[in-house]
């Protein structure tokens, strides 16, 4: 008698080559067949769940490609790439405006889509391709998207009409100019000009001037004294110098109430009003406004009343021709008394913050407000609040701006501190980088046509910042060769902890210095293997990176092993069935629920690598559908990742396009359950007729109405339903109704046999089956494949023994128990096929017969 039970089948499908191979502990933990069954990441399998119908592509001629943008756990899209366009989805529903599909124009074309490279920062998607400039994708909403070119340099310009006056004879004496932008700190370009016949003297300095630009924070000035060996002299040039502005219009306002009050009352008036900046020009540095004013309050009350007067002074300010902001209250004061009380020129001052958004011009309103409040009986025939911009000092607003002048008097320069120099890149065609990244606060690309081999690393902090200075400083772009024993292209590159650098030949570690940091005079590259890496860009998962291996038929994953090691290990040598003449296509991640890398073959075939290192589980698993899988991507939504998928299936004769979504796994009852694809779900009131499904017209469908499979193609005992009309109609009516596209799932293990004294030699009857599952209903088990994918000949059926009551939950988990009808043979293997749209989930498999 054998009773051999199965508990794990974190092994995954096995490929033929291994089904002799039972002195690897991983046979036994493995199975013969998992089509579209998954390997849990606790070692269980279960059917896949069916797949969402979200939308149609734009046109389904063309192929697309879908690319995720992550924001947080909560703002997530999906983004279809076509042929000069882009669409997006957020949550399952395509974005629309005015009821159609909102869409962006792009520059690329559909050949040129699956060589795209990716990576975002925040809102901002950083695009390229060797034929197109690079491009920054921009979200400000869920449908307010930007594609443009990227301008590479400094996030500010240089200073313009720089002179010099003053000095003594000799020199010539050269000059560089240099701004500092406010909101990123970075350094412009230098602006240059020779003084001739002149230089600095301590009595006699050189004195330079220039115009201001907008969004200079300080400006930083360089000496020469033979026009191309250049030094900082004397820190920063230029400091901040107070500007006033009195220039008002309505520089008196009153708010006034001369009528009896009986209540508490606010009283509004009109604005005095200044046009603080006209062009640009000298905007605060600091952004902040600080207004100076007077105050006059009367209050004339009727004998024997009592009251308080509270006198506010409101701010406004405008930005070019937006609408006018309210800045807050920037005085108040109180005035109480009986009879006539007057508090005449109060002055008060206030700073008032406007933030710089690119604004030219900039209007400030002051608004008074009188606001009277009664604490006894009585009344008042006359109250005023007045504020005033009349006698200096309280008429003036002002505000810091950085200098524009400085007087060199010959000090010592530094000469470890030099302008930064120009330096073009991407600017051409055979310019455009193939790959992008971000590492240490540095964006990196690479691999132009031009150079293959050569990165380039942005300045800290600046991504789109390649200057250099000489000499060259920590923090300057860095830019090096990838060097090896043949020449070959940069491929990707992604951060783990070190910068790993794929080539189509080997894979290299970038080392910094001895703090892991990347500088200009730090690189060290390193090598790590030979494997070489293709079209697929790696993908992070934990502390590793699984790649496509070059010639796209060998996955591998690099791993640390120590302090700044890694190793490179082939993951597909137990499951090469799945690769072997076969291209991968695309891929994607799915961390949660189950740590699930998807792989689309060039078949149209998905496979799935249930990958969790650290319990050493890599089971791979197989997923078919009633078309071609085409293309894949992950985003989160709510509590786990959700996969969706371009397929190309065929309705009405036609090839059509469809995005859909795999369903989540997470269900408590069977009405819950979802095992349709391309489908459709329809919750609400008892309904005979469903429509909605025009995306499957024609097409037989498999239904799922209340927990009961009411239709399916694939069960020869169910009448056939086909959609007409976009529409399907029921006998029965029905409240929580799931339609679609059938598909089967299969499990099989593999022979029962042991190392030491096999059962090769001996026949074997099973004839009892148990199986061990969870929240499962409606599946069938038996000793051999049928001959057909959809049969279910020979096969068992498992149903619940007990009448299910009204209300009552069919699924089950525990113990199944199959009596089954087999022959003497030499495997003693154990088949379970699902057909109908239920759910499935096996947590061990143990057969029971004789062994002869």
């Amino acid at each position: 008698m054998a009773n051999t039970a199965q508990r794990s089948f974190a092994g995954g499908e096995i490929a033929p080559s291994l089904y002799a191979r039972t002195d690897l502990s991983k046979y036994h933990t493995s199975a013969r067949t998992l089509l579209n069954m998954f390997v849990q990441k606790h070692g269980s399998v279960t059917n896949r769940p069916g797949t969402e119908f979200i939308c149609e592509v734009k046109d389904s001629t063309k192929t697309v490609r879908l690319v995720e943008f992550i924001f947080n756990n909560t703002q997530t899209y999906v983004l279809e790439f076509g042929d000069g366009y882009i669409r997006f989805i957020k949550d399952g529903v395509q974005l629309e405006v005015l009821g159609a599909p909102y869409e962006i124009v792009s520059p690329y074309v559909e050949a040129d889509l699956m060589e795209l490279r990716f990576i975002q920062s925040a809102d901002v998607i950083t695009i390229v391709h060797p034929d197109y400039a690079p491009r920054d994708l921009s979200r400000t909403g869920d449908a307010a998207w930007s594609l443009d070119v990227i301008t590479f340099g400094a996030s500010i310009g240089s200073v313009t009409n720089l002179s010099a006056a003053g000095g003594v004879a000799g020199g010539p004496t050269y000059y560089a100019v240099t701004a500092v932008d406010e909101v990123t700190g970075e350094e412009g370009l230098p602006a240059f000009f020779t003084y001739a016949g002149f230089e600095p003297d301590p009595a006699t300095p050189v004195v330079l001037s220039w115009d201001p630009l907008s969004g200079a924070d300080r400006y930083i000035v360089y000496r020469s004294t033979d026009g191309s060996t250049y030094e900082q002299i004397a820190g920063s040039g230029g400091t901040p110098t107070v500007i006033s502005d009195n220039t008002w219009a309505d520089a008196t306002e009153t708010a006034t109430e001369a009528a009896p009050i009986t209540g508490d009352s606010a009283f509004g008036a009109g604005q005095c009003r200044n046009d603080v900046i006209a062009g640009g020009v000298d905007k605060a540095y600091n952004n902040v406004y600080t207004i100076k004013g007077a105050l006059d309050q009367t209050i004339n009350c009727v004998s024997g009343a009592y009251s308080v007067i509270r006198s506010r002074v409101h701010g406004y300010y405008k930005r070019d021709a937006e609408a006018r902001v309210y800045a807050g209250v920037l005085y108040e004061t109180y005035l109480a008394g009986t009879n006539t009380v007057s508090d005449l020129n109060r002055s008060w001052s206030a700073n008032m913050s406007v933030p710089d958004n690119g604004y030219t011009t900039l209007q400030i309103d002051i608004v008074p407000e009188v606001y009277l409040q009664f604490t006894s009986s009585g009344g008042i025939n006359f109250i005023e609040t007045t504020v005033e911009f009349i006698a200096a000092p309280q008429n003036v607003i002002e505000r810091s701006v950085v200098g524009t002048g400085f007087n060199d008097d010959g000090s010592e320069g530094d000469p470890l501190s030099t302008p930064p120099l120009p330096r073009p890149l991407f600017d051409a065609v055979d310019k455009y980088p193939t790959a992008v990244t971000i590492y240490q606060q540095r964006k990196l690309y690479a691999n132009t046509n031009e150079e293959p081999e050569f990165v380039y690393a942005s300045r800290t902090g600046a991504y789109k910042n390649f200057l250099i200075s000489s000499p060259l400083q920590d923090d300057d772009a860095v830019t090096w060769s990838q060097a090896g024993r043949q020449v070959n292209s940069v491929k990707h590159m992604i951060d783990l902890g070190r910068l790993i650098v794929f080539t189509l030949g080997s894979e290299m570690s970038v080392e910094g210095d001895e703090a892991g940091i990347l500088r200009p005079d730090a690189i060290n590259p390193r090598q790590i293997s030979y494997n070489g890496s293709d079209r697929l860009p790696p993908i992070p998962v934990n502390d590793s990176a699984v790649y496509v291996q070059a010639r796209q038929t060998i996955v591998r994953d690099l791993s640390p092993v120590n302090t700044g090691q890694y190793e490179s290990t082939d993951l597909t040598i137990a499951a090469s069935h799945m690769f072997m003449g076969y291209a991968l296509e695309d891929w994607t991640y799915s961390k949660i629920p189950h740590s699930i890398l998807w792989v689309v073959r060039s078949d149209g075939t998905l496979l799935g690598l249930t990958y969790v290192r650290e319990e050493n589980m890599l089971a791979w698993h197989r997923h078919t559908t009633d078309g071609v899988i085409e293309r894949v991507c992950v985003v989160p939504e709510g509590d786990e990742d959700r996969l969706y998928m371009v397929v190309a299936r065929d309705v009405g004769g036609d090839t059509v396009r469809y995005i859909e979504r795999l369903s989540t796994r997470f269900y408590e009852t069977v009405e819950e359950g979802y095992f349709v694809d391309c489908g459709i779900s329809v919750t609400g009131a008892p309904a005979t007729v469903f429509s909605g499904l025009d995306h499957l017209e024609g097409r037989d469908v498999t239904v799922l109405a209340d927990g009961v499979v009411v239709h399916n193609p694939n069960d020869p005992d169910l009448p056939v339903k086909t959609v007409a009309g976009g529409s399907i109609t029921l006998a029965t009516a029905a409240s929580d109704v799931h339609i679609g596209l059938p598909y089967v799932s299969d499990f099989q293990t593999l022979d029962i046999d042991k190392v030491q004294d096999s059962f090769k030699d001996r026949k074997m009857l099973i004839n009892k089956v148990v199986l061990f599952v969870e929240k499962s209903t409606g599946f069938y088990i038996g000793a051999k494949e049928p001959s057909t994918p959809t049969s279910i000949a020979g096969l068992y059926e498992h149903r619940p023994t007990v009448p299910v009551e009204a209300g009552d939950d069919p699924l089950i988990t525990g113990d199944v128990d199959v009596n089954i009808t087999n022959d003497w043979n030499s495997n003693g293997r154990i088949f379970v096929r699902q057909i109908d749209p239920l759910p499935l989930t096996i947590l061990a498999a143990i057969p029971t017969g004789n062994i002869g």
